[in-house]
């Protein structure tokens, strides 16, 4: 997998607020980069304790960094229903707003 692949999935995932789920620091050290210069901090913390954070993070990402058919289509699938749900509910709102302009 290439690491602008990785790096731009990471990225890519939102929270259900819109936020980006993964930040720009436990995005750059699951790629293996050193942020001495970016990040006082990572020189004191504990490495023990970076992996279980890391592999909390990774775990989020790790539908999307899958790549393959079955799972492609699931993604597919499920944005396809989403986008299903939300035609309806426009649907229901213009048939109101309808009988709303036929009264």
């Amino acid at each position: 997998m290439g690491l602008k692949f990785f790096s731009t999935t990471l990225s890519s995932i939102k929270t259900k607020d819109g936020r980006t789920a993964i930040d720009f620091i436990k995005k750059e050290w699951l790629m293996g980069h050193a942020l001495t210069s970016i990040h006082l901090l990572e020189e004191n913390y504990n490495r023990s304790d970076r992996v279980k954070l890391l592999f909390e993070e990774y775990k989020k990402a790790v539908k999307e960094l899958t790549i393959s058919d079955e799972e492609r289509l699931q993604v597919e699938v499920d944005k396809l229903q989403t986008d299903i749900s939300n035609m309806k509910s426009v649907s229901v709102e213009l048939q109101e707003k309808d009988k709303q302009i036929r009264d």
